[in-house]
Order: C-alpha cells, then structure tokens, then sequence
C-alpha cells in the first residue's frame, strides 16, 4: 500500500491541475496569507456537501525568483506549516477539512470559510486581485471586533503554550486569518517549535536570523522578540513580545513599533530603544492596555506576563466582548443557563456594530433553531436585528435561517412573537416571502385557540393592513374574521373580531363594505351589550367614512330595518341607547333627503307641511279683505307653474311619478269654482239683534 500511495502522489503531482479542485467548486479570491502572502485564499464550495469553505492555493510560480536553494527551503517551510496546522485541533486555530494537496504547479488545502489574513485588513494586499483588494480597502475594524479579536489570539497562544507545548514563532499578521464569521483564528504554523527543555521549564530552539536567507523562509524580523532573533533558546514568552508588537500595529493603523523587515542592524537598534519605552510612546494604544503593553515589549522575558495572564487585563473587561466570549462558550451550557443569558442579548447587541451582529450573532444563536423550546428565547433578538438591517443584508443573512421558524406552531411563543414584529417582517421580506410565509402565520394565529395569540393577531392586523394587498385584504383577512364573528369562540374574541374590522374598513371600497360586510352584521345572533356596540360601530363606519357611505336604498330596506329593533333592546343603557337613536336620526335625516339636486322642498312637500306657501297665501288673502276680484278664492301660489318645466338633468321614475302627482293636485283646485262665505241662520239672526234701530 505505502508503493501504491507513492504511485498516486508521483502521478498527481505531474497532472496538470490541483487534486484538490475535484472536490472543490473554487470560486473568487477573498484574501492572502502566510509568510510573504504566497497563500491566495479562495472561496470554494465543497461537491459532495455544498458546504461552503476556503481553499488555499500556493503558486510554485512564484518562486521562480529565488535561487533553487531557497525556492526548495520556501517549499519545505509552507509544507511544514500546513502540517503542522492540520494536526492541531482548537475553537481558536484555524481549523483544516481537507489536508495538503499537491500537484506539478501548485500546493493546496482547504480549511473553513475565511476572508484574508489580518495583514489584508490592516492594509497590506500582496498577492491579490484587484477585484479583492477593492473589496478589502477601506476596511475598517470595529473596537470591540478588536478586542474580543485580541483576546482569541491570546486563548490560542495559551492552548499552545500549555496543552501543545509548543512556541508559534512567528506571531505576526501574516499569521492570523480572520473567518467568515469576523472571529480571528491563528494559523502560520511554519516556524513552530516544540518544546525542548522540562515539562515545567519549557525551553525551545530558535534558529538565529540570517541575511542570507530570503525573509519568506525566516520568522518576521520585526514581530520577533530578540531573545528569538539573536538567540539558539528562548521560551514562551517571545510569542508574548510579538502579541504586544501586534497590540501597537493594530492601533497604529498598520505601522508596526520596528520597522525593520530584514535589515538586522537597524532591528537591534529598535529594541535597544525598547530598553528605554516609555508608555508616553505607546500613546496609539487604548489607555487601560498601555501599562500592559509596555510589560509585553520589555526586554527581560521573565517579566512578560503569560498568555492565560495577558488575557485577563482590564482591557478586556467590556460587555460586548463579554458577550462574545459567552457565545463561544455556549455549548458547555444547558437550556437553562442558555436562556439566562439569551433574554440579556438583545440589549446587548443593540450596542453592537451591525457587522458584528450579523457575522457573529446570528449564525451563533440560529443554530438554536434545532432546538424549538429555545427558539422563543432567541427570535427577539434575531428580530431585532432584522429591524435596522438593509433589505439586502436581510434577505441574504437572516431570512434562510428564519423560513423553516415560519412554519412552526410549537411552541405557541414562536407564532406570539413573530406576530408582534409582523411589521419588521412584512417591511424586510419580499413581496412573495411574505405572501407564503408571514401572511400565513396571521391567518394561522387566526385559527388557533390560544386566545391572546387570537388578541394579539386583531390587534396587529389594522397597524399593517397598508402593506398587504387589496385582494389579501378582501379574500382572506375579511373572510377569517367573518368566521369568528359570526362563530362559537369567546365574547371578548368577537369583539376584538368587531374592532379589527372596523379599523381595517377604510381599506376596503365602498361596495365590498355593502355587499358583504354589513349582511353579515344581520347574521349576528347575540345581543350583549359589548356586540350591539361592535355592530353599531361598523354601521357608523360605513355611514360617516368619506371614502365609504350607504346608498339611500339600502338605507331604507336594509340597515335601518336592522338598527330600529336593536334600539330597543333592554341590555343597553342610556348611553348606548342615545348612541343607537343618534345614529338612527342621522340615517333617516339622510334618507330623506330629496333627491331634486336643488336641496330646496317640492311645491308638494310644502303643500303638505302645512307651512309652506298655501297657508301663506291663505294669511295673505285674509288680510286683504277679498278685494282685486278674487275676493273669497282660494288662490294658487305664483310661482306653481302650470305645465312642467323642462329638468335640467334627466328624471328618474320617482322623480316623473312625484311631478305628475303634483300636476293632478293642482288641476284638482283650479277645477273648483270660488268660495263665497254662506252664513248660517243663527249669524243673521245675530247680526239683526246687533244692528242699529231706527227711532224716528
């Protein structure tokens, strides 16, 4: 088998092409790393699994410049550092999924998703596309991605130096790759050393720095502590002088404290002036890091506190950070301790950069939807965010992972809480995101016989009827409604039914309102107190709305029908019996109205009111003794005109049928001849006592 395996490796090694593109679908590059950036990163899928990952690609091309001497040391140098990786496991080390490839033209492998190095971030993009060092320009990192940042690297230095027995070597940017998901993770094991002295004295060897040799295939010179650099031993803490070295380039928008890539002169004047630093020069550096900083740099290593110590300086102490920290920590805890601290994140996060929250926080609480008991403890946070992401950014990171939550009904938490952020969700989604799936988690609230889900469901419904379309408005929301109105669920359920209704009414057209809600208001069987009101409002609605009204017909053979029984109900009081008349008075006022479109009575109107113009003209015909020759005749109005006018607008058949009853009326008087007074016997009589005698 061991012939057979170095027949494969001959074989591929000499085929054009990388092995390892036959299990992965390589897509663009995102960043650089290692010594010199020879590492091109590149985003890849893997074929079996669509799991996404990161392959590394080393070019042999670029190593035509050097000597062939170097080019085989740099080659044994990046080999070295990739096994030395791979067989490390660690949350905080870069993790590798698929080992060492290598073919005639390129070394590769593949590890987790990563974006670059953190030498990309602080400026440096060696080795990259355009198209990827316009993606990483302008970068910037956020305080708290710094410090939660800083404090991974010192839990990996500590694993290393405790568990591993092992001395980095070459702690510097290069060596440090940032993940998909922000978290920085050490890597650039090329120059790692194990251990060499006792198990509680730890010694390691260090190969002295020499000009000679390319700086690729050496540690870099200015994160090197000079106990490494000019030595052939030193001991863990040469990792801590470069993490402090680290501290100050960081800070210092990418300018390392030595500035010395190979010159090796002008390093050891650098950190003889390092005998004399004064905390004043660290002034780049956060004040609560400085003190700890300059005992980093000192030159006496058994001063340098430890990694496990490093970690733990005030620096360090902020919520944010502490929160991150917790998160990564997670899967030690129980359900218990888990929502302790989930009901607390969502303040949290609140203060958090939106990058964090979206590369950090979601993928790690997400992965509790496979827990349905804690998703209730999650979502709000989660929703949260949502709110003041972009729609892209929510369409693209927190969507994919909320769709299969949409269809739970279990726990009734989940539907509760969704439905009191259906406006975030409605205003992020797109159109047929939420048709199929936060549409239906109302109507599915709708349905169910949690009661305050079915409140909370009413009373959301109206604040976001202006985002749903006219048609879900009419066909669904109406109908379901309809069903508990008109249904057996609880007094409290019907009329929260009514006031939702109600409220959504003004989105409806006028003639939705009448051919198919107020029908289904005559179907109301119940006569509380509570629901006459609900039914009342709904007419009071439809009657006043501007943009709504009830025709005069339906007014007169429908409505008024149903509301005068109901005003004598004997469940309302006063105050809702006056509410009912008030409405009743209204409606009839307008149903009265004439339709002549001049707003003035009829001839006949005032004819039959008694006080229009025939009594006038009776008073007036009084008054004047009878005199003009028409003494004693009731006489017609002036102004009634004798043959129909011609209307101005077409008349409707009541209108002619009014017209031609009121022509009749005046025929019928003009045919009657004048009315003369007759006395009766008993007024002669009356006037002969009364008149005067003659006595002469």
């Amino acid at each position: 088998m061991e012939f057979l395996g170095k027949i494969y490796n001959t074989v591929s090694q000499n085929l054009p092409g990388n092995p390892i593109t036959r299990e992965y679908d390589i897509h663009k590059q995102t960043g650089s790393a290692g010594p010199g950036l020879f590492w091109k990163v590149f985003l890849a899928t893997k074929k079996s699994t669509k799991q996404e990952a990161s392959v590394w690609m080393f070019d042999k091309k670029s190593l035509e410049r050097f000597s062939k001497r170097d080019r085989e040391l740099l080659l044994e140098t990046v080999k070295r550092g990739v096994s030395n990786l791979t067989r490390l496991r660690h949350p905080k080390i870069l993790s590798v999924v698929a080992s060492l490839e290598e073919s005639r033209e390129s070394l590769a492998f593949a590890t987790e998703p990563a974006i670059g190095s953190l030498a990309n971030l602080l400026g440096c993009h060696d080795n990259l596309t355009s198209e990827a060092a316009s993606s990483l320009g302008g970068f910037e990192l956020f305080d708290v991605e710094i410090k939660y940042g800083l404090l991974q690297l010192t839990e990996a230095l500590a694993f290393l130096h405790q568990s591993g027995k092992q001395l980095h070597g070459n702690f510097c940017p290069e060596s440090i790759v940032v993940n998909r998901c922000g978290s920085w993770k050490l890597a650039g094991m090329d120059f790692c050393q194990s251990n060499t002295g006792s198990e509680q004295c730890p010694m390691f060897a260090c190969h002295t720095w020499v000009e000679s040799l390319p700086p690729q295939a050496q540690p870099r010179l200015n994160y090197l502590a000079p106990e490494a650099a000019l030595s052939h031993e030193c001991t863990s803490a040469a990792d801590i002088f470069s993490l402090g070295l680290l501290f100050y380039t960081i800070y210092n928008r990418g300018r390392p404290l030595i500035e010395s890539v190979a010159d090796l002169s002008g390093y050891k004047r650098s950190v003889a002036a390092l005998k004399g630093l004064r905390v004043s020069a660290l002034s780049c550096v956060p004040e609560t890091a400085r003190d700890d900083v300059k005992l980093a740099l000192n030159c006496d290593p058994t001063v340098r506190p430890d990694a496990s110590q490093f970690g733990r300086i005030v620096f360090f102490e902020d919520s944010g950070v502490s929160a991150l920290q917790f998160m990564d920590n997670l899967f030690q805890l129980d359900n218990l301790a888990k929502s302790q601290f989930y009901k607390g994140l969502a303040q949290i996060s609140a203060n958090l950069p939106m990058r964090v929250n979206l590369l950090r926080i979601i993928p790690q609480i997400s992965e509790e939807f496979a827990n349905p008991n804690m998703i209730p403890f999650v979502l709000p946070t989660i929703l949260q965010i949502s709110e003041s992401a972009s729609e892209a950014e929510f369409k693209e990171l927190i969507l994919p992972k909320l769709l299969p939550v949409f269809k739970l009904r279990e726990p009734v938490q989940i539907s509760m809480i969704c439905v009191q952020n259906i406006k975030i969700l409605i205003e992020k989604c797109p159109t047929d995101d939420t048709k199929n799936h936060i549409l239906p988690i109302l109507f599915r609230s709708l349905d169910q016989e949690f009661v305050e889900l079915q409140e909370l469901c009413l009373e959301t419904l109206p604040t976001v009827a202006h985002m749903l379309d006219y048609n879900t408005v009419k066909n669904s929301v109406v109908s379901k409604l309809k069903t508990l109105i008109t249904g057996q669920c609880s007094l409290k359920i019907k009329v929260s039914a009514f006031m939702c209704l109600g409220k959504l009414l003004e989105n409806m057209d006028k003639w939705f309102v009448l051919d198919e809600v107020l029908p289904m208001l005559q179907k109301v069987q119940s006569r509380e107190p509570a629901i006459l009101m609900s039914v009342l409002g709904i007419y009071k609605v439809a009657f006043s709305h501007p943009k709504l009204g009830i025709t005069k017909d339906i007014l007169a053979s429908r409505v008024l029908p149903h509301l005068v029984p109901l005003t004598v109900e004997a469940s309302l009081n006063l105050t809702q019996f006056s509410a009912y008349m008030s409405l009743v008075q209204e409606m009839l006022r307008q149903a009265l109205v004439p339709a002549t479109g001049s707003g003035q009575p009829s001839i006949m109107d005032s004819f039959m009111s008694g006080l229009g113009p025939m009594q006038q003209q009776r008073a007036t015909n009084g008054s004047s003794g009878g005199g003009g020759g028409g003494s004693g005749r009731l006489a017609l109005p002036s102004n009634v005109p004798t043959t129909a006018a011609t209307p101005a607008t077409p008349l409707s058949l009541e209108d002619k049928r009014r017209l031609a009853r009121e022509q009749e009326a005046v025929d019928t008087m003009r045919s009657h001849g004048p009315l003369r007074p007759q006395a009766n016997q008993q007024q002669q009589q009356m006037r002969a006592i009364e008149a005067p005698k003659d006595l002469t």
